[in-house]
Parts: structure tokens; C-alpha cells; sequence
């Protein structure tokens, strides 16, 4: 009679065994499209940045950000896996910027020296793909007006328009796109111990103007478009606030006049609205006519003037 207790007893141990693994293997917690698997990503990512391990907070991140589940929590926190690898720590960056020197040759300097970069550490490119999960983080409601669009056919639409997103969003990119020209800057333009340039950034014709030179306008126009709208509000941006809205206030003319100089059939009329993407200078030759990537070369022209960085 014992005997057979602890062979019912035995099998329900075995049983219990096979149905506990079972389930473990039908409930996968990483697994983007349920709601269980979300959490999950959302605590791992969240603790990998905490650590500062960005290249696993990005690893943990895209599968989500990418499903059909993604939302304005995903995209924040995709931002913030891609600007930890492009080198933005948010509250020491904030401070940093509250006492940086602005006037004169100040701005771009100070930019520069915040944000070291050389070829190959992914630091640029990373601050590209936090542009796009910052431009996506919309406001709720918000319906963009197709010209504005960008990435219309992924899991994250996104508007160029910078009232379409939310204030968050305005005030992280702010943060980001001095991440894309500092980076930029310390990769192509050679600064000296001063974080002055020893080289020209060399953007400046259409066979030259690439991806790359396209996202350096592209952010010079969303730190503008974003400082504009949220810099007031923060204290500790007030002084790069005005300083690049002194300097955005030639921003227009240099596109017209890249426009005039390289592209004579085409009219800008200012920087084109659709400028605020690295992808909007794509064209089908290098001496292709495009009215994005002709303005964009005027951009990068007058950063190389006196008025830029110097």
C-alpha cells in the first residue's frame, strides 16, 4: 500500500514537472507581442541602461520598438538606448550645458567638446536612430500632415513638425542633435585642443553631400526647431537657447543661397521643412538637382564661414 502512495506520489512529482517546463516553454517573457514579454523588455532595458550597458539596452529594445506593440514608452526608451551609445548621460549633460561658455566662438566649441567621437565607435549613427524614435514620440491625437511624415510605413510614423511631438521629446532632442554635430564635428572637422576646427566640414557641393552631411543639417535644424519650442522653460538651456537662435537666424539665407549656388533651377525659399531628416538628401546621382540636399550644402558652407564654428 506504501509502495503504491509513493508511486502516485512520484508520477504527480513527474506530471507537475512536465507541465511546470511546458508552460515556461509556451509563455516566453521576451517575446514582444504579448503583454508579459513587453514588461519584461521594458524592466531589462531599463536596468541595462541603468548600468550603462547601452549596446545591450539596444539589443533588448529593437525586436519591440519594431512589433506592433511598440508606443510612446518603447520609443522613449529606444532614444535613450541609442543616445547612451552616442554618449548623452541626461542630468550631466543638463549641468554641463547650465554652465557651458556660449558667447563668441562659445557654441559650437562647447558642443565639440562635449561630445568626442572618432570613426567606427557608432556615436554619429546612434544619435541618428534616437532622432527617429524622438520624432515618433507624437503627441497624442496628433494626425501629421503627409508632406511631414517620416517612416509612414514602419510601427513608428513620425512628424517633422515640431509641435506634433510632445515636449519630452522637443527637449531630449535638443540634447540629441548637439550629439549629432559635436560628434560630426570631432570626426571630419580635426579640432584643435581648443575644439576650434583645423579642417573644413566637407559637405559643401552635391557629389559631396551624403547621409552624413544630410543628418548634420538636418540636426542643425531640429536643435533650432526644438530649443525654439522647449528652451525657454528649462533654465539650463537658456544660454544655448539664445545662443543658437542668434546664429538659426541665418540658417535660411545659407540654405537659399546653397539653393542659388548649386541647384539654379530649383527655389528653396528657406530651408526646406522636409530637412529635418538624415534620409532627405537622397537623390538618384550625386549630381542629382534636389532642393534638400543643395540647402543642407549651404548649411554646411556657412558653418564653415566665420558666422559658423570657428
Amino acid at each position: 500500500m506504501l509502495g503504491r502512495v509513493r508511486l502516485k506520489f512520484e508520477i504527480l512529482l513527474v506530471s507537475a514537472s512536465l507541465w511546470l517546463g511546458l508552460g515556461a516553454c509556451s509563455v516566453p517573457t521576451d517575446d514582444p507581442a504579448t503583454t508579459v514579454g513587453k514588461q519584461s523588455i521594458i524592466f531589462q532595458v531599463n536596468a541595462a541602461l541603468t548600468a550603462g550597458e547601452c549596446d545591450d539596452a539596444i539589443t533588448l529594445i529593437e525586436p519591440l520598438y519594431n512589433s506592433e506593440n511598440t508606443d510612446n514608452e518603447v520609443r522613449r526608451l529606444r532614444a535613450s538606448a541609442h543616445s547612451c551609445k552616442a554618449g548623452i548621460n541626461f542630468f550631466p549633460l543638463i549641468a554641463d550645458l547650465a554652465v557651458g561658455s556660449f558667447g563668441g566662438n562659445g557654441l559650437w566649441r562647447t558642443i565639440t567638446q562635449l561630445f568626442p567621437s572618432s570613426a567606427g565607435d557608432g556615436k554619429a549613427e546612434a544619435s541618428y536612430f534616437a532622432t527617429d524614435a524622438l520624432l515618433s514620440w507624437l503627441n497624442p491625437g496628433v494626425v501629421v500632415w503627409p508632406p511631414y511624415d517620416i517612416n509612414s510605413s514602419t510601427e513608428n510614423p513620425g512628424s517633422i513638425t515640431v509641435s506634433d511631438r510632445t515636449n519630452a521629446s522637443n527637449l531630449y532632442l535638443s540634447l540629441v542633435s548637439m550629439s549629432t554635430i559635436g560628434t560630426l564635428h570631432n570626426r571630419y572637422g580635426d579640432p584643435n585642443g581648443s575644439y576650434a576646427p583645423q579642417q573644413a566640414l566637407p559637405w559643401t557641393t552635391l557629389a559631396a553631400m551624403d547621409e552624413t552631411g544630410c543628418a548634420y543639417a538636418a540636426a542643425l535644424l531640429n536643435l533650432s526647431d526644438a530649443l525654439d519650442s522647449v528652451g525657454s522653460a528649462y533654465t539650463a538651456l537658456s544660454s544655448i537657447s539664445t545662443a543658437v537662435s542668434l546664429v538659426s537666424a541665418g540658417f535660411d539665407a545659407a540654405c537659399d543661397l546653397g539653393c542659388t549656388n548649386l541647384c539654379p533651377s530649383l527655389t528653396c525659399n528657406g530651408c526646406p521643412d522636409t530637412l529635418r531628416h538624415y534620409t532627405a538628401c537622397e537623390r538618384a546621382t550625386p549630381t542629382t538637382q534636389d532642393a534638400d540636399a543643395c540647402a543642407a550644402a549651404g548649411l554646411v558652407t556657412l558653418m564653415n564661414s566665420p558666422a559658423g564654428w570657428q
